[in-house]
């Protein structure tokens, strides 16, 4: 389902382990619940999508904009992280392992995050998440 437009969809607790969303339209989406193991994401619009308890692992996020996601208590393992977060991204809770970079928006301006920089901002935002070397 490349590109699909999946606006305001209601996918809780959907099983779309190794979907392939690369481009998809996920703004304001419910994925409560969901499994998107191995999903290609690449490209994907996460704008203000809700995504608690959401299990991502070895999902690609690659050129994704996560600014103002709901990724509460969301589970990550060895996840491509190199994404758009903001001040809005909710990552409480949100728990594992990642590769960035990722692109951060926030009062400072736009800047690219790696490796420790990018752990502590999201540590200091509630995660509890490991960014591994690329």
């Amino acid at each position: 389902m490349p590109g699909a437009d999946l606006y305001r969809a209601h996918l809780e607790a959907a099983v779309l382990d190794e979907a392939d969303l690369t481009g998809a339209s996920l703004v304001k989406a419910e994925l409560d619940g969901a499994s998107l193991r191995g999903a290609r994401l690449d490209g994907a619009d996460f704008g203000s999508v809700e995504m608690y308890d959401v299990d991502a692992r070895e999902a690609s996020l690659d050129a994704v904009d996560l600014r103002g996601a709901d990724l509460s208590d969301a589970s990550v393992a060895q996840t491509f992280m190199q994404v758009v977060l903001d001040d809005r991204t909710v990552v409480d809770g949100l728990t594992g392992t990642v590769f960035g970079p990722a692109v951060v928006v926030d009062a400072e301006g736009r800047r690219e995050l790696s490796g420790a920089d990018l752990e502590s901002w999201l540590n200091s935002k509630g995660a509890k998440v490991r960014v591994l070397p690329s």
